[in-house]
């Protein structure tokens, strides 16, 4: 994962500062398009860069004492220890805490978001109605009576 996020980054970087060397020779005159796609893939780089070092400082303590252990470096007794206790959840943190990062760094993303949150609310404040069920009498096919007699 590492590898392809920095080919990433390197990729957007380059293209990034081809198109401000580009954009010097050409002027800003077309609503700013340019320069907000400049921005945004700054932005994009930026974020890029966050979710890396996350995902570094979250996952490398675990893999790093796996690695010894598979060495035979660190005894088996090493994954009943508080410390493994420790790095695996701090492992699986880094997946629980990219939506923080995207909400951080992208106000589309943060905008959805609360929209989801606020249709959800909604639902939940609805009291929930149950779906009419309309009763079958099996032997003749009819609905009125059974109907009736529920009511």
């Amino acid at each position: 994962m590492i590898t392809t996020q920095v080919i990433n980054i390197k990729r957007l970087t380059r293209q990034a500062n081809a198109f401000a060397r580009n954009a010097t020779l050409t002027s800003f005159d077309q609503d700013g398009a340019n320069r907000q796609m400049l921005e945004t893939r700054m932005k994009v780089i930026r974020m890029l860069l966050v979710v890396i070092t996350m995902f570094i400082i979250c996952w490398t303590p675990d893999e790093i004492n796996f690695f010894l252990a598979n060495l035979t470096l660190l005894k088996f007794e090493y994954f009943e220890t508080k410390q493994y206790d420790i790095f695996v959840p701090l492992a699986f943190m880094n997946s629980w805490v990219h939506p923080f990062i995207y909400i951080a760094s992208n106000s589309q993303f943060r905008a959805a978001l609360l929209h989801l949150l606020r249709r959800v609310a909604r639902n939940l404040a609805r009291p929930e109605v149950p779906p009419s069920v309309d009763l079958v009498d099996v032997t003749s096919g009819s609905t009125s009576v059974l109907a009736k007699a529920r009511s």
